[in-house]
């Protein structure tokens, strides 16, 4: 009797214990939940590669999508179709989708593609010298030594100025003047006058791209690197 006694005595004890751990390791259960609730959160980026962050008016789209004297025109260059592309030579998904828009304008054929520039140098260090080395080939060789060093930098992914210099020599461009021209940084108020545009639009990553029909006003966004399919699809919405 002496031994159920103490053995029940022992049980009885012990019962609030258990309560307690168990009600400890629920809360610690929640609070590990709520903890990595919050991580997320924090680490999730505010928007996608290729999406506007925050809504934007229609006039201010219009307004920013509009051609300037700056801008790199391939294809149809008075056509009233314009394509206008935020991109950044080192984004792999630009480097994707940069064969695709190509493709759609040339079977389009009366498309004006037009390219911006929106480097992302905390995620892509090399891509603000590029987009520098690009406006040096612009300088020096016009626009079409823009557009031949733009389709060479996304095949050859070169970047760093050892590599920039090498193809601006391959492209048949001068090396010292594209040499003085890279080093002394003359080329980045345009890059920066590119991408303080994209921002006014809603523009966070890349690639973003927009459509406008300059006639009717018209446009459609064309999100992330995109099928050529999807592009031409954007292209005759604002037809």
């Amino acid at each position: 009797m002496t031994d159920s006694k103490n053995s029940y005595q022992a049980s009885s004890a012990g019962t609030p214990n258990n309560y307690l751990v168990m009600t400890l390791m629920g809360l610690l259960v929640i609070a590990s939940f709520v903890i990595g609730m919050l991580w997320t959160k924090t680490k999730t980026p505010s928007a996608p590669q290729g999406q506007q962050a925050a809504a934007v008016d229609d006039k201010t789209i219009r307004s920013v999508l509009e051609l300037n004297d700056s801008d790199h025109v391939r294809g149809k260059a008075d056509s009233d179709l314009v394509l206008i592309e935020y991109s950044d030579f080192s984004c792999p998904y630009c480097q994707s989708y940069h064969p695709n828009v190509k493709a759609a304008i040339e079977q389009a054929g009366d498309v004006a593609y037009v390219y911006r520039h929106f480097p992302l140098p905390s995620i892509h260090p090399n891509a603000q010298k590029q987009a520098e080395a690009s406006e040096c080939a612009a300088k020096i060789g016009g626009n079409e030594a823009f557009w031949k060093y733009a389709d060479a930098i996304f095949s050859t992914k070169s970047g760093t100025q050892e590599q920039l210099i090498t193809l601006a020599l391959e492209q048949g461009l001068d090396e010292g003047s594209f040499t003085s021209c890279l080093t002394s940084g003359e080329t980045a108020k345009k890059v920066s006058s590119d991408q303080e545009n994209g921002l006014k639009i809603g523009i966070r990553g890349t690639p973003s791209s927009f459509v406008i029909n300059t006639k009717t006003g018209d446009f459609e966004q064309i999100g992330g690197a995109a099928s050529t399919e999807t592009v031409l699809q954007a292209i005759e919405k604002v037809r």
